[in-house]
């Protein structure tokens, strides 16, 4: 399909350069072929307004949307709407395209909008319409993204309690277990933040928290407790001890929001999960579980067409790599332009496979053999599992490990050898 055929099946093409409280607005009109700029509030009211508006004037074909954003308010709110086609532009491709635009580089709201436009204009035939989720894996996406970033700050603050008891109470770290995001650990740190404190306490208080807290072991406890009074503290200048008191009871709280947070995410993925139509085919995969069956659901959805390919899913994930060739040298690197979420989804199912797959072990110990580092085999094995995947997914099939490997069998494959 030419340029002009694909902008003959929309009424006006918009670039929106979206800011915090006013995007800016390019719209070339089909017809008179004519541009026009304009400010749109960012305020919810603003822009349901602004879209009745353009329905009203373009009744009869689609209007074309084009914008960096992938997520968030804009996008939600232009979801629903059948009279528009999105285009969720890599802001990678805009800045090489307002380079060759506007060589002098100079970025302005208005020359953006106008680059964004020009973009699908010109070159809509090559530009992938964004395709939104059903219902379904829509929510489950949310989801899942949501819960990982419950964890990314469990994991940052978990970071930063540690090091504040390095500094001021590391004998903590010996009693309260590996895991310092725990309702042990928190509680523990909560009543006793400093070295001092513990020792004051009564050693049968002590006992009896860890007994009320699961820690059932006779021996784990009393060595604990042994240690407590042999212990010395790192300093004792309250000048010192007084702000970081504050701050280690200040984070074990926000530790134990989080962690609340959390499972009641947790909660609501099993449901959502549950009621996913697609549900079976990524409960069959290997080392899938209850934490990644979801999230490779989310990440593939139920709509067959969203993928025409598995080596559009390879490319989107990131998980496909990049060939980059100049004259007589040729390189192969990863994939820098992707979605992070949706590459450390497949990343972290493929190295999990290998703990309940036997093919995959074997793939994957292929190419460490082969001199490959942990992080290429991973991703060897994962552009290889998505393959498996897309099919199972495109044709409604649950993953059947024996057909699969009596496949391999049939073509002599090492992997089964």
């Amino acid at each position: 399909m030419s340029n002009n055929d694909r902008n003959e099946a929309y009424a006006a093409i918009v670039g929106i350069d979206w800011a915090d409280e006013v995007h800016a607005v390019c719209l070339w009109d089909a017809t008179t072929e004519s541009i026009t700029h304009s400010d749109l509030s960012s305020k919810p009211e603003a822009v349901d307004a602004w879209l009745d508006e353009l329905a009203k004037k373009y009744p009869l074909k689609s209007v074309a949307i084009a914008m960096e954003q992938s997520k968030g308010a804009l996008i939600n709110q232009m979801a629903d709407r059948a009279d528009l086609v999105i285009f969720a532009l890599n802001p990678a491709t805009v800045a090489r395209f307002r380079q060759a635009f506007s060589p002098s580089m100079r970025k302005d709201d208005p020359s953006d909008a106008l680059i964004l436009m020009e973009l699908v204009r010109t070159h809509g035939q090559k530009l992938r319409r964004r395709k939104a989720l059903d219902p379904a894996s829509r929510r489950l996406n949310i989801l899942v993204e949501n819960r990982r970033g419950m964890v990314d700050l469990r994991v940052s603050l978990s970071n930063r309690l540690r090091q504040a008891l390095k500094d001021t109470f590391p004998q903590a770290l010996e009693l309260i277990g590996q895991e310092i995001y725990t309702p042990l650990a928190t509680d523990f740190l909560k009543r006793w933040s400093s070295l001092a404190d513990l020792q004051r306490a009564r050693l049968a208080t002590v006992r009896k928290f860890y007994y009320a807290h699961q820690v059932r072991r006779k021996d784990v406890v009393e060595r604990r407790i042994r240690k407590i009074g042999e212990m010395v503290p790192p300093t004792t200048d309250d000048a010192v001890l007084d702000p970081a008191r504050l701050l280690i009871v200040a984070l074990c709280r926000q530790l134990a929001a989080v962690q609340d947070s959390i499972k009641s995410f947790d909660k609501e993925i099993v449901e959502a999960f549950a009621k996913h139509p697609d549900a079976p085919i990524f409960r069959s995969l290997p080392g899938a579980g209850e934490g990644l069956a979801p999230r490779l659901a989310a990440a593939f959805g139920s709509d067959r067409s969203r993928f025409e390919s598995a080596s559009a899913i390879q490319r989107a994930s990131g998980i496909a790599p990049v060939k980059i060739t100049s004259g007589k040298m040729s390189r192969t690197c990863r994939r820098i332009s992707r979605s992070l979420f949706l590459h450390q989804t497949f990343f972290e199912f493929a190295s999990k496979s290998i703990q309940f797959c036997g093919w995959a072990r074997s793939y994957y110990d292929a190419h460490r053999s082969a001199g490959k580092c942990y992080g290429s085999a991973i991703r060897a094995l994962a552009f290889k599992w998505l393959r498996i995947i897309f099919a199972c997914w495109k044709n409604h099939e649950v993953y059947d490990e024996a057909k699969y490997v009596a496949q391999l069998v049939k073509r002599g494959s090492p992997l089964v050898a």
